[in-house]
This record gives C-alpha cells, structure tokens and sequence, in this order.
C-alpha cells in the first residue's frame, strides 16, 4: 500500500494483489492524478479495494484518467473510494469489482462528480450502486456503458438493493449519451435517483432489459 501525500501524479503504474486498511494499492490525502494505472484484484478492509482517499480531506481535487480495475474488493467502494472537491474518472474500466456494501466499482462523496467515456461491467454491491455509488451536490455521467452490475441485497434487507448500475444522491445531476444493458436491484434497476436530489436530468441513454426485482419483466 503506498500512502500519497502533496500534490502527486501516479503514472503508468499496475498494483496486483496488494491489501491494506483503506486502499489496498494507493492511499491519497491530497489533491493529484492518476493516469494509465492498473489495478488487478487489490482489497482493503474498510473501504477502496484499490484507491481511497480515506475520509479526513473534503478540499482536494481528484482525477482518474484511462485506468483499468479488474477484480478489486471492500465493503465500500470495491474497487475507488474518494471524497474531494471535485472527482473526476474519465475513459477507464472497471470489471469484476465488488463491494460488501456500496458502490461496487465507485464509492463518491464530492461537491462535483464527473464520470466521462467510461465503462462499467460486471460489478456487485450487496447494499446499494451495483457499480456507481454517489453523494454530491452536482453530478454529471456521460458517453459510458454499464452492463450487468448488480445491487444484491440480503432477501430479507428490504430498504437495500438500489441502483443496479448507478445510485445517485445529488442535488443536480445530468446523465446523458450512456448505455444500460441488462443490469439488476432490488429497485432502480439501471438509475436509482434518491429522494432528497431536486433535479435530475436524462438525455439520450439507452436502457435495455434492465430489471428490478419489485417489477417482473418479460425477459
């Protein structure tokens, strides 16, 4: 595990198998890059099997560019945990990731999110955000693909399971030019938009044969 600290740039990196507390790979207490990294089935304990910023430093300011996480796990965050300013992730990968808890691939608490030219597949959260967990005031998902994650709750868990693709708790958000194949929850089965968010807006996605399981669907 490689704790970060200052302004920093991590760069043409890969991170196998590595295990820690929080960021099985990288922990990172300020604001920097990472671009053109791999991260192959890292874990942590408390949260980001791969990355995490921990949760002390609201003030940074994140970005994830053309990564690959494949196979990473934590109770939050399976594969990234981060809190900041504002987080960016654009054009990386994440398949196979899973979270105990929230957030399969992505666990977010930021002022601003962006998610651009991603892809999301195959990954499970077992409480809410099969692949993309979010807290935040504005949120934009754009010119990505999520196909076949997964909220699965417990049966007997009946407020968990929501957002098979995505779970968004922000005051505005925008998701636009995105594809949704065949991902699963409880309820939401693509988009789980939470009830305390003011303004959500879809332009141009693609959803299909998602499925909820309050709804059965002829698939």
């Amino acid at each position: 595990d490689l704790f970060l600290y200052g302004n920093f740039t991590a760069k043409n990196c890969i991170f196998i198998n590595n295990s820690a507390a929080q960021g099985g790979a990288l922990t990172m207490h300020a604001s920097g890059t990472i671009n053109n990294c791999t991260f192959i089935n890292n874990s942590a304990v408390l949260f980001g099997g791969a990355v995490s910023t921990g949760y002390a430093n609201m003030n940074m300011n994140l970005t994830i560019q053309d990564c690959n996480f494949d196979g990473n796990v934590a109770p939050i965050g399976g594969a990234v945990q981060l809190i900041g300013k504002n987080i960016n992730i654009n054009e990386c990968e994440f398949n196979n990731n899973k979270a105990s808890q929230t957030g399969g691939a992505v666990n977010v608490n930021a002022e601003t999110v962006n998610v651009k030219s991603s892809s999301f597949n195959d990954n499970v959260a077992h409480v809410d955000g099969g692949s993309v967990f979010i807290n935040g005031k504005n949120t934009q998902i754009m010119d990505s693909s999520f196909i076949s994650n997964d909220a699965i709750p417990d049966v007997d868990k009946l407020d968990d399971g929501l957002g098979g693709a995505i779970y968004i708790n922000s005051t505005e958000a925008s998701i636009s030019n995105n594809k949704f194949y065949y991902n699963t929850a409880r309820n939401g089965s693509a988009i789980y938009y939470d009830k305390y968010g003011t303004k959500l807006t879809l332009t141009n996605n693609t959803l299909f044969e998602n499925q909820a399981w309050v709804y059965a669907l002829p698939i």
